[in-house]
């Protein structure tokens, strides 16, 4: 019975992450990690000041950040550049590269509340030792081809399956690293 229990919950797992697939804004069409998170009992400002500690400290993008003006401030955006272990080139369906993920990581605060939004995702990876290929998340989809490129198109259709559900686990974790910081107390007494 639990041999039979195990093997349900495995089978179930792997086909949620075979079949992982990228959120899509409803209006631009593009790629978009976004949610409203509740944090009840923290004021905006407190909200804002944890956002922007996270973004400076773990985006490295100090510099690259924008704050709407005054000391009302709710905005935060910050660009940040997530290394990636291994991405499975299409090109040549053995090779694995590394890579990365290039991305917007917006923060809007209001009292007891705010919200993440990951967009404008760019993925860059090495094809060959002198190349490089940049691709939007969204061009990553299988479009219809020619039968003369239907090879090419199953070694993309490998790598979407390959890299799909390893990209979107890494965004994942990067949401959750944000959300577990927002979480943490703050206790100055070191």
């Amino acid at each position: 019975m639990k041999a039979k229990l195990f093997l349900t919950i495995a089978f179930t797992i792997l086909v949620f992450v075979a079949n992982a697939q990228f959120p899509i804004d409803p209006e631009t069409q593009k790629i978009k990690y976004s949610e409203v998170v509740e944090f009840d009992g923290m004021t905006k400002e407190q909200l804002y000041q944890k956002a922007k500690l996270w973004i400076v400290s773990t985006l490295k993008s100090g510099d690259n950040m924008v704050e709407l003006d005054g000391t009302s401030s709710d905005q935060v955006v910050g660009t940040g550049n997530l290394l990636l272990d291994s991405v499975q080139n299409y090109m040549v369906n053995w090779y694995y590269t590394k890579g990365q993920l290039n991305f917007k990581f917006i923060v809007f605060c209001k009292e007891g509340r705010l919200k993440y939004s990951v967009e404008n995702i760019l993925l860059s990876y090495q094809i060959s030792q002198t190349s490089l290929k940049q691709v939007a998340l969204e061009d990553l989809k299988i479009k219809p081809l020619s039968e003369k490129e239907k090879k090419k198109n199953e070694k993309k259709k490998s790598f979407e399956e390959k890299n799909i559900p390893y990209l979107d686990s890494q965004i994942k974790a990067l949401i959750a690293d944000f959300l577990r910081s927002m979480k943490k107390s703050d206790e100055d007494n070191w």
